[in-house]
């Protein structure tokens, strides 16, 4: 149930360890208890220096895919950003499943973020030899992904391209 504004809510002090405020990411709750996140500086900035680990350059198409969900749009934006890239988007709602796999090839993007859901419903309407050639890394989050998820996307990747297993990073993005 939602809070009514201004609600009996105690607020906890800000840890001024962390250093400056620059956001508040507000989680899902894949912990069982919704919650906003403080992100310090530090953390941001660890967050996308942390892209080096990664199959991404700069210049780099971003995609994003839309179905209801934003919890990872303000570090999708912000890498984009960072590594002076473009952000490309597809709304699954306006467009729907079927022409996702076409989407990405002709977008020519690179990385992209998936809730497994999606991706459960996509990989069925890609034929079994169909590659997407140019994505590089791929981004599972907001749910669960399953080894069977990781094996069945791995069959249209390149042998270099790579999958990272990001639910949960919310919580955990600034240990």
């Amino acid at each position: 149930h939602p809070l009514p504004f201004g609600a009996g809510t105690e607020a906890a002090p800000i840890d001024l360890d962390r250093g400056e405020l620059v956001s508040i990411v507000y989680t899902s709750g894949s912990t069982g208890t919704p919650k906003g996140i403080m992100m310090g500086r530090e953390q941001m900035n660890a967050l996308f220096a942390g892209l080096s680990h990664y199959p991404v350059e700069t210049g780099t198409r971003a995609g994003i895919i839309t179905a209801g969900t934003v919890g990872p749009v303000e570090s999708v934006v912000g890498s984009v950003l960072v590594l002076r890239g473009t952000l490309v988007a597809y709304e699954i709602r306006r467009h729907g499943i079927g022409p996702l796999g076409g989407w990405l090839e002709s977008s020519n993007v690179a990385t992209s973020y998936l809730v497994p859901t999606v991706l459960r419903y996509l990989l069925p309407t890609l034929p079994a030899e169909h590659r997407l050639t140019s994505l590089r890394l791929v981004v599972l989050g907001g749910e669960t992904a399953t080894w069977q998820d990781v094996t069945n996307l791995r069959r249209h990747l390149s042998d270099e391209a790579m999958i990272v297993n990001a639910f949960g990073q919310t919580e955990t993005i600034s240990i």
